[in-house]
C-alpha cells in the first residue's frame, strides 16, 4: 500500500506536485510504501525514462516483509523551462508481483521556470525569495 502521497489529481491518480522549481535546481520527495499483509510482497517500479525526474527504484523491485515500510526518494531536477499549461510529468506505476489487484500509479508533476535575475545561497526557508525590510 501507498501510505505517502495521499493527495490525488482531478482525475484520482495519486499525485507527488514538486511545484514551480527555477532550472537547475532540484528538489526530493518521498513514496512511502508499507506492507499491511501477512506475507512478504516484491512492489516492481515502472518508469520510463525521464530527463526531470530521477527515481534510484525506476524499473526495479523493493521486498517488503509483513508490516514493513519503506520510503523511496524521487527528484525532480528539470533541465529546461515548462509551462503552467504543460509541466514536467512522469508516471511510476507500482505493481505488487503475484498480486493481480495490486497496482498503482503515482504521477509526478513540476513547473520549471528561468529567471534574468536570480539570488543564490538564501536561508532555507526562502528557496526562491527575498525579502527587504
Amino acid at each position: 500500500t501507498v501510505t505517502d502521497p495521499t493527495a490525488r489529481a482531478e482525475d484520482g491518480v495519486l499525485e507527488l506536485d514538486y511545484g514551480r522549481m527555477q532550472v537547475g535546481k532540484s528538489k526530493t520527495k518521498t513514496l512511502t510504501l508499507l506492507n499491511n499483509g501477512v506475507v512478504a510482497a516484491t512492489a516492481r517500479f515502472d518508469m520510463a525514462v525521464s530527463d526531470e525526474f530521477r527515481f534510484p527504484e525506476r524499473n526495479a523491485s523493493v521486498r517488503l516483509e509483513p508490516g514493513e515500510s519503506k520510503t523511496l526518494d524521487l527528484t525532480y531536477a528539470p533541465l529546461a523551462v515548462s509551462t503552467e499549461e504543460a509541466p514536467h510529468s512522469a508516471n511510476v506505476r507500482l505493481v505488487v508481483m503475484q498480486n493481480a489487484f495490486e497496482s498503482t500509479t503515482v504521477r509526478l508533476k513540476g513547473e520549471c521556470f528561468e529567471e534574468a535575475v536570480t539570488f543564490e545561497a538564501l536561508p532555507e526557508d526562502a528557496p526562491d525569495t527575498l525579502k527587504f525590510h
